[in-house]
């Protein structure tokens, strides 16, 4: 387990970033696993400025969408694709055919989740699995009382993330399911950043990072993982022993 604590969300998006690019560096042809969110958006931002400037090239990477709200579509404010491709893909040489997201509108979800199941498998696991974490403790939408065995999957969302999540969007949504990789394809990950800012989240990473592995939590399983690496700010730290 590894704990990285700044003084500020900047600073630690910035060193989640120089990770990427280290990375991308030394294997252009990475998989790499992006959440949307409010958390990301700073690191990407980075991204895409150390693009600008050459220090990284996106063209080889393989990128799997983590997860997205079922029945938003890819072009609708709220939606993870449309935050992703604004803050990212449309702004860096990110090739369309290496980009895999979730089709959120398809009338075969589960036929959906096959697909991205056989995609992960294709190249071998992902290199590189960055995550937030949701104030219950969900990653990606594995929510409290997942199974920590599946794969791809659709899930009923919990009140809380139903809740919370009405930010990203300009008029009240109903938000009942979401689609979303497994844990167990977060497990076998190479490597996984767990980011997480702002006092609000020093709760739940305390209890991520020092309490018992519960599906109640689901991030708590993330202690299971050999290369786990936690970004956090000061503030999100605050709690920890």
């Amino acid at each position: 387990m590894n704990v990285h604590v700044y003084d500020t969300y900047e600073e630690m998006s910035k060193n989640a970033a120089e990770e990427i690019i280290s990375l991308l560096n030394s294997k252009p042809n990475s998989v790499l696993c992006i959440p949307g969110g409010d958390t990301p958006k700073e690191m990407l931002s980075y991204l895409v400025q150390a693009y600008k400037l050459g220090r990284v090239d996106f063209s080889q990477a393989t990128f799997i969408g983590l997860d997205d709200w079922v029945g938003v579509g890819p072009e609708d404010i709220g939606s993870c694709q449309l935050f992703l491709n604004s803050n990212f893909f449309h702004q860096v040489n990110a090739k369309k055919e290496n980009i895999h997201l979730f089709d959120t509108m398809s009338e075969d979800l589960e036929n959906e989740c096959k697909k991205k199941d056989e995609l992960v498998e294709k190249y071998g696991g992902f290199d590189l699995m960055i995550l937030g974490i949701g104030m219950n403790g969900h990653l990606g939408f594995n929510e409290p009382g997942v199974d920590f065995g599946l794969k791809s999957h659709v899930i009923d969302l919990d009140e809380t993330t139903q809740s919370v999540g009405q930010k990203y969007f300009e008029e009240k949504k109903e938000l009942k399911q979401g689609i979303t990789l497994g844990v167990k394809h977060l497990l076998n990950s190479r490597t996984i950043f767990l980011l997480a800012n702002g006092e609000k989240k020093a709760e739940i990473v305390k209890a991520t990072i020092e309490g018992p592995v519960t599906n109640t939590n689901p991030a708590s399983v993330l202690q299971q993982h050999e290369n786990i690496h936690y970004y956090l700010d000061q503030k999100a730290a605050s709690l920890l022993g």
